[in-house]
């Protein structure tokens, strides 16, 4: 059997996490939900609220996977040549090194999920928002 490099004896406990919660990652539409610091860098969770035609960019992640979430709404992704509609409830993974991107054609505004693995993919966010925001751009 396999040990967990975690013990699960000290581990701290924290209350459970509503819709809002978190730190807002200023110029993003991302919430940091679960801190990297939190899994040892492991995963960072966010929560984004996608605005219908909201649309990222395709881009590749070097060094983290991606799950999406999407707990409401519907979210249309390209991961690769293959393009979905993922609905509320559904899950896509978008491994690194394949180039993705996501977008909202509404009607409604979509809201998600994102874990990143391992964590660290929120500080690139972040600086982005930063520099949005610097330039003038909605935050």
């Amino acid at each position: 059997m396999a040990t967990s490099p975690i013990d699960s004896t000290t581990l701290p406990t924290a209350p459970p996490v509503r819709w809002g919660d978190g730190t807002p990652l200023p110029g993003t539409p991302f919430t940091e939900v679960v801190p990297a610091a939190a899994t040892q860098g492991g995963v960072v969770v966010l929560s984004a609220v996608m605005p219908p035609g909201l649309r990222v960019d395709p881009h590749v992640h070097a060094g983290e996977d991606q799950i999406t979430v999407v707990l409401t709404g519907t979210v249309c992704c390209r991961v690769g040549d293959h393009e979905q509609v993922v609905e509320a409830g559904g899950v896509v993974l978008l491994p690194r090194g394949i180039e993705h991107e996501l977008w909202n054609e509404g009607p409604g505004e979509a809201r998600t999920l994102e874990l990143y693995t391992p964590g660290g993919f929120e500080e690139v966010l972040r600086a982005g928002g930063e520099a949005t925001l610097t330039a003038g751009g909605a935050g």
